[in-house]
């Protein structure tokens, strides 16, 4: 008994370890939230929805923004809108949105059903989940990990036994949420129709694709409600369905190689070795099996499309926190040691991952935030950040196009006209506040006269000159410039 209570003691002594070196990795990477021009991009809509000026626009109307996702992300971010100024609402959306992932990984890892698995191999897991998760996730406002985490709630739900309609329902509404996030979810409602067929046959599948239908047919008459139907469809569906496939896809895929091992290669490599093991000790994990395989397609095409990159890769993070769970629970039964191996995992990874990091701010970067918001205030009603809008808001009160909103209207066959351009920049257009490191589309550059002054001012590239641009100078705007 003694033996037992000194192992148990170790065991968590292990899990601490490796809660410790994931809490210190979410820390890092909420902390990188605020560098990121993506996060003002894409919050920028949620602050739009919440003050009643359309998202969604038709061609050749209303405010250019990044978004071409579903509205389920805008409302769950939408807390984010009682900030005062842009920082803090960025770092409280960057909150949000690791939360919402934490959540969805904690009950997983600690309510998944495992024959042997006790609590601190699910802590162990959680740990790990943390640590290997697709860094992106954490540090960028993404559609995906919305739909990632919803996906992993619904599994869940219907993972755990004995069914019961409410929880069916719950996982239909979970399912239905994941789908007016990205219509790429419906890989993980073919997947959860495939494993119930499997399970408990046609009549179980066809009520939860019933539940889904019914409730999604709720959310879209909410989300029509507030931005109108032919709006909602061009501009979450039309849209990205127009996106063009990447110029040289080999290129992409081998840029991605990495990511693609792991995600792709080696999970079934594990499946393969050992996955009979694994659904002994977890008998629903072919739930989230069969989600890898039904996703990994849908992944791929998001991958080839132009600026798809591994946020499209939903069917490893669905997998990855149940099979960790199995593998703990399965490993310590046969190896007295594998908690402290696992922490010893645990800090590897956390070693590399600082090690491969670009930077690592132990408070939030705000600094680049901080610049432009004073840039923008010094003439608001004269500057343009098309690479920051939600700061141009903050110090304005006006919501002005994105240079992202204008190139996909490009590059998906909806030229924007020069006055419908100049429609939603400053009244008096004087100064463009661009990247200083030129992550930019060279669009924005294009709609003003040649500077007559350029001045590098904390890390953006901020381009002045005396006099507005004349609305009859030009009739059309210029191609886009590709990245």
């Amino acid at each position: 008994m003694k033996a037992a209570v000194t192992t148990g003691r170790t065991n968590y002594f292990w899990t601490g370890l490796a809660l410790f070196a994931a809490a210190g990795w979410l820390w890092i990477s909420w902390c990188r939230v605020p560098a990121s021009s993506w996060n003002d991009l894409r919050l920028t809509a949620v602050f739009m929805g919440a003050q009643g000026e359309p998202v969604y626009t038709l061609p050749g109307a209303g405010v250019l923004t990044t978004w071409m996702y579903g509205p389920v992300p805008l409302w769950l971010w939408s807390p984010a809108v009682l900030a005062r100024d842009a920082v803090s609402a960025v770092l409280a959306a960057g909150a949000i949105n690791l939360l919402l992932a934490l959540a969805a990984l904690g009950a997983t890892c600690l309510l998944w059903p495992s024959a042997n698995a006790r609590p601190s191999d699910r802590w162990l897991a959680l740990a790990l989940t943390c640590l290997i998760w697709p860094e992106p996730a954490f540090r960028f406002l993404q559609a995906d990990n919305l739909l990632v985490a919803l996906g992993l709630a619904a599994n869940l739900v219907l993972a755990l036994t004995p069914p019961s309609a409410r929880r069916r329902w719950l996982a239909a509404l979970a399912t239905a949420a994941a789908l007016g996030c990205k219509p790429t979810a419906l890989a993980l409602l073919l997947a959860q129709l495939v494993w119930l067929f499997r399970a408990e046959g046609a009549r179980s599948a066809s009520f939860h694709l019933g539940r889904t239908l019914l409730t999604g047919g709720a959310l879209a008459a909410a989300a029509v409600a507030q931005f109108g139907w032919r709006e909602l469809w061009f501009g979450a569906v039309t849209v990205p369905a127009r996106l063009p496939w990447a110029d040289a896809p080999w290129v992409r895929l081998a840029d991605l190689a990495p990511h693609l091992a792991v995600q792709g290669g080696a999970a079934l490599l594990v499946l393969l070795a050992f996955g009979r093991a694994l659904r002994r000790e977890s008998r629903a994990l072919e739930l989230p099996m069969i989600a890898w395989g039904v996703a990994l397609p849908f992944g791929l095409a998001g991958i080839l499309t132009t600026g798809g990159t591994t946020n499209n890769l939903h069917g490893f993070q669905w997998l990855l926190p149940a099979v960790l769970v199995a593998a703990l629970g399965l490993a310590r039964q046969r190896w007295t040691l594998a908690p402290a191996f696992a922490a010893g995992i645990a800090a590897v990874l956390l070693s590399a991952r600082l090690a491969t990091t670009d930077h690592l701010p132990l408070r939030p970067a705000t600094a680049r935030l901080h610049a432009a918001d004073q840039i923008a205030r010094a003439a608001p009603d004269a500057t343009w950040l098309p690479w920051a809008p939600l700061v141009g808001y903050f110090a304005s009160g006006r919501f002005d196009h994105t240079e992202d909103g204008i190139y996909v209207r490009f590059i998906t066959g909806h030229p924007v006209s020069f006055a419908q351009a100049h429609a939603h920049l400053p009244p008096h257009f004087t100064a463009l506040v661009l990247p200083g490191d030129g992550a930019d589309w060279g669009l924005a550059a294009k709609l003003a006269p040649p500077p007559l002054t350029i001045d590098e001012i904390g890390g953006w590239r901020v381009l002045r000159w005396e006099k507005p641009v004349p609305l009859h100078n030009r009739t059309s705007a210029p191609p886009p410039v590709h990245p």
